[in-house]
């Protein structure tokens, strides 16, 4: 009977433990909604957006994402959240993130998915390509994403470039004007010249897919050389020669300083007003020394090049001369108005030197026999003051014939 009645008080143990174990499942499985459960922001800085949290209980926000701010993140209640970005989201990628939301009472936590979309297209850039550093001046060529449809270029100092904001560089540069795009498919080299020796600048490229939504906005933070310890071929004279045939040539003398090994030679004589003249007369002797490099890289010794477009000119270039000595170009003293010589020294590591050797005639200031001696000096420059300038050059301009 005893054992009876133990069993008794055990069953009704269970029973109400069973009883109150569901009462209490039942009582802390509270509902709660999140309304919407995606939300998708603009890129630029404070866009937004809002959901909405219903519940009667205390609610928590438990994650926030880096890219936005919320209005609240505690609170009781049916509440309305603000959703904000805090930032531009200037890269070819979305921001992706989770909002948590638990309440009190709750099994579970609820999320909500936010989107920051992409400010700037993907495959979507410019950027400098086979970089070449003088003491004055630096010229390349470009680099593009297949999805550059155009794009804007520019330069900055590097204590300008610290004054602005990225927003006003990239506004500064990119212009808007539609004279000042430039497109891959002109396949164009760059020029900056009448710049300081030993300085940085900030070379921006700021590129537009064919939507017109804006590509990446690359920066190139590049160094000019020294203009001291270079190496230096310097043109000394420039004089006429004859043969026996009566024929007249150019000929000019050239002397090394001391940390010059060997040097290249590009010499050029026309009726036209050439291009590399104007850019030597103009101090924009990089994108030369460019031309003159992509030929020495392709084997100079076996080459010729053009690096001009006129009809009847004449030009040499001359593969690397170890020794000082007199070079010679033919010329025509009856229709020629220009003449210019150039030299680039490299230093006993074959290291091309950060500076041109070389000068140029303008035959047209004088009306009487073209002058044996006169010659002005073309040298890379070791400050300015006007700032830095810019060139850019179509591939049509600048042509380089193999002649095998």
């Amino acid at each position: 009977m005893k054992t009876k009645v133990f069993n008794l008080f055990v069953l009704l143990a269970l029973g109400l433990s069973a009883i109150t174990s569901c009462t209490s499942d039942s009582e802390s499985n509270v509902e709660f909604y999140l309304n919407p459960e995606n939300i998708e922001l603009g890129s630029g800085r404070g866009s937004e957006a809002t959901f909405t949290i219903s519940t009667e209980g205390q609610w928590t926000i438990t994650n926030t994402p880096s890219f936005v701010k919320l209005s609240s993140t505690k609170g009781k209640g049916t509440t309305v959240i603000m959703v904000h970005t805090i930032a531009d989201n200037n890269t070819s990628q979305d921001y992706e993130d989770i909002i948590v939301v638990s309440v009190d009472g709750a099994k579970e936590t609820k999320s909500i998915t936010v989107k920051q979309t992409r400010g700037v297209e993907p495959d979507c850039f410019t950027q400098p390509a086979n970089i070449l550093l003088m003491s004055d001046g630096l010229a390349f060529n470009w680099q593009h994403g297949k999805n550059t449809h155009y794009y804007y270029w520019g330069i900055f100092s590097l204590e300008d470039y610290n004054k602005l904001s990225e927003e006003e560089i990239i506004k500064e540069v990119a212009t808007g004007n539609v004279d000042d795009r430039v497109t891959p498919s002109q396949d164009n080299y760059a020029c900056f010249y009448n710049l300081n020796a030993r300085t940085q600048y900030m070379v921006v490229t700021v590129s537009y897919a064919s939507n017109g939504k804006r590509g990446e906005t690359v920066i190139t933070p590049l160094t000019t050389k020294s203009s001291s310890s270079q190496p230096v071929a310097a043109v000394e004279s420039v004089s006429y020669a004859t043969d026996s045939n009566n024929n007249y040539y150019y000929a000019w003398d050239v002397e090394k300083n001391t940390y010059c090994n060997q040097y290249y030679t590009y010499a050029a004589a026309s009726k036209d007003y050439f291009k590399t003249y104007y850019w030597q007369e103009e101090g924009a002797n990089a994108i030369l020394a460019w031309a003159i490099r992509d030929e020495i890289m392709n084997n100079a010794e076996d080459h010729d090049t053009r690096i001009n477009k006129f009809s009847d000119g004449r030009e040499s270039f001359i593969g690397a001369q170890v020794n000082d000595g007199t070079s010679y170009l033919e010329a025509n003293i009856y229709t020629d108005k220009y003449f210019q010589v150039v030299t680039w020294g490299t230093d006993s590591r074959d290291e091309l030197s950060g500076m041109l050797g070389g000068g140029y005639i303008d035959l047209t200031e004088d009306s009487s026999e073209a002058p044996k001696t006169r010659i002005k000096p073309l040298l890379a420059k070791t400050n300015s003051s006007e700032g830095p300038k810019k060139v850019l050059v179509n591939r049509n301009d600048i042509e380089i014939f193999r002649i095998k």
